[in-house]
């Protein structure tokens, strides 16, 4: 007798992902997050902390088909391998590349940075003069800091605009500052 429970037409893990989805469909969506968020925040940190907080939920969501779709047989349990994965494996699924850096703060021995020359999320956005402090890429963030405290290393993300060292590229690079906090299990 077959035990109750839901059947899927085609195994989950057998479906194939569509090779591209055209850009503006991402454009139009985060555009209509955004304008949401908007209406019903009163400053621009609420409306980072939106973001942040909507990064995290898909990060979790992204964790685990990451997992599955690239059949890892074991969790990190090394903080550079953590960070590793979420630069490569992570990145890739998100963005179709790598990230284009990670670097370890030089004083601190529990900060890292992930470098984002060229971030997807800001590219066709054009910020009005008022919210000129806004970083979009607040939503990556919370999508780096799920991954990472899912995976054991509890820490606090943040998105900070840069300009390049060439100043004529826009939009800036995004810097993502990862404080991990003391009670994460970390092995340098």
């Amino acid at each position: 007798m077959n035990a109750p429970g839901i059947t899927l037409p085609v195994p989950l893990l057998q479906v194939r992902r569509p090779q591209s989805i055209h850009f503006s469909i991402y454009a139009l969506l985060f555009a209509e997050v955004i304008s949401y968020f908007q209406n019903r925040v009163r400053s621009i940190t609420e409306l980072e902390e939106r973001l942040l907080d909507l990064g995290q939920e898909i990060g979790r969501r992204v964790l685990e088909l990451v997992w599955l779709r690239e059949k890892f047989s074991r969790r990190e349990i090394e903080l550079l391998g953590a960070l590793r994965f979420t630069t490569t494996s992570v990145w890739r699924f998100l963005f179709g590349k790598v990230a284009d850096s990670l670097e370890r703060v030089k004083d601190k021995e529990n900060e890292y940075i992930i470098v984002e020359n060229s971030p997807l999320f800001t590219r066709y956005i054009s910020v009005p003069l008022d919210l000129a402090d806004l970083n979009c890429n607040a939503i990556v963030g919370g999508i780096i800091r799920e991954v990472l405290c899912a995976s054991g290393f509890p820490c606090h993300v943040d998105a900070h605009n840069a300009p390049h060292d060439d100043e004529t590229e826009y939009p800036p690079r995004t810097l993502f500052s990862i404080r991990f906090l003391p009670e994460s299990n970390h092995n340098l």
